[in-house]
C-alpha cells in the first residue's frame, strides 16, 4: 500500500513536471516569446544607434550655424536660393 502510494505520487510528480516544462518552453510566454523579445531589443538597439548618430550630426550643424557666419550664408544660398545684394542670379533651366 505505502510503496503504491508511492509510486502514484512519483508518477504524479512527474506529469506535474512534464506539464509544467512543456507550458515554460513552448506556452505563449516560453521561449518563442522570449526569442521574439530579444529579437526586438536588438531592432530597437539599432534603432536607438542610429537616432543617436541622426542626433550628434543635427547638434554639429546647429553648433556650426550658431557660430560659423559662412555656414549661415552658404545655407542661405543653397537651401533657400537667397543672394546677396549686387549677386548676379542665373537661372538654368
Amino acid at each position: 500500500m505505502a510503496q503504491s502510494k508511492s509510486l502514484i505520487s512519483r508518477i504524479f510528480l512527474l506529469g506535474e513536471l512534464v506539464i509544467f516544462f512543456s507550458i515554460y518552453f513552448f506556452g505563449t510566454d516560453g521561449l518563442p516569446k522570449l526569442y521574439e523579445l530579444c529579437d526586438e531589443n536588438s531592432k530597437l538597439s539599432e534603432e536607438i544607434a542610429a537616432l543617436n548618430k541622426e542626433v550628434s550630426c543635427l547638434e554639429s550643424e546647429l553648433l556650426a550655424w550658431n557660430t560659423d557666419a559662412f555656414y549661415k550664408e552658404k545655407v542661405a544660398r543653397e537651401e533657400l536660393q537667397m543672394a546677396c545684394e549686387g549677386d548676379e542670379i542665373f537661372f538654368i533651366q
